[in-house]
């Protein structure tokens, strides 16, 4: 079994047309983990004795979005997926059941049992066309890093991409492009097909809801066109970006607008209690000329 660690390293290039161009990057050592929703694809043809290595998408605990040339075998007991749990440990599932959409070169897979992680992909639910102009996309090369590119969008008839002079590894089909927003997150909008294709994920929106709720009840993460569109170009000016929170005073401490002020804005210290039989002048106890003033003597009986 090929290792995830050792393949996330050289994991997805993806061009969106074929102006696009990127310089593969220097290797990292321990990423930091962004991009949790990314699976790594392995299925082994027992009548060949290959394993094809692919990537894909979390797109709900227990839905994987994919190309289909990941799936060549003939059962499904040798497809495994490997994901990132929410505790940042790895785990193997077995696809339950594999959708094949030919015309589309999708594959949807369901797993045997949803994983465990803190994100999962919000997919785009209409197509980019060249109309709509061009965008930084991030290409996911693998869970703690990623290649930035130049797209536009293509014809909405056919919504693939030529994505020549850039070509990509064998290990790279099925694997995500996104957009990513301060507000909305990472949006995929598509995936890589061949060496030399990719194709948007909208073209199979409806099939991929229709199939997801009919058969484990979970739903899946959407946003339209026109809410990402405005989304980019609102953060483009920074008129829809909110300010951060300030932090919160520690108890005791008074907030003094944007920030905790330990000097200025301290709670003054309650008074001391004055003992008993002792006046309190204001705010602290005088003993000198606040004292009560002495009872009189009583008088003895008869005076």
């Amino acid at each position: 079994m090929i290792s995830f660690v050792k393949s996330s390293v050289s994991m997805l290039l993806f061009a969106f047309s074929a102006l696009s161009y990127a310089e593969s990057p220097p290797p990292i050592i321990e990423p930091e983990i962004d991009y949790k929703y990314n699976v790594n694809v392995e299925s082994y043809n027992p009548n060949t004795l290959t394993t094809t290595n692919c990537q894909g998408t979390l797109i709900s605990p227990s839905w994987v979005l994919t190309g289909l040339k990941c799936i060549k075998n003939v059962t499904l007991s040798e497809t495994h997926v490997i994901a990132l749990h929410s505790n940042d440990s790895l785990g193997i599932h077995l696809v339950k059941k594999a959708y094949k959409f030919k015309k589309k070169k999708f594959a949807l897979l369901q797993l045997d049992q949803p994983v465990a992680t803190s994100s999962e992909i919000t997919l785009l639910r209409e197509p980019l066309l060249p109309e709509h102009g061009r965008f930084a996309a991030e290409v996911v090369q693998g869970l703690g890093y990623s290649t930035a590119f130049n797209i536009k969008g293509k014809n909405k008839k056919t919504a693939r991409h030529n994505t020549r002079p850039v070509e990509f590894e064998k290990n790279f089909k099925g694997g995500a492009w996104v957009l990513k927003t301060h507000n909305l997150g990472d949006v995929q909008i598509g995936l890589t097909h061949t060496r030399y294709q990719a194709i948007q994920t909208a073209s199979i929106a409806n099939k991929i809801d229709r199939i997801v709720n009919a058969n484990s009840g979970e739903t899946v993460n959407w946003i339209d066109r026109q809410t990402l569109l405005d989304t980019l170009a609102c953060e483009a000016d920074g008129s829809c970006i909110e300010p951060p929170l300030p932090p919160e005073c520690p108890e005791g401490v008074m907030d003094c607008g944007n920030v905790c002020d330990w000097n200025d804005c301290t709670e003054p210290p309650l008074p001391p209690e004055c003992p008993e039989g002792v006046m309190d002048c204001g705010n602290v106890c005088d003993w000198n000329d606040c004292t009560e003033p002495p009872l009189p003597p009583e008088c003895p009986e008869g005076v």
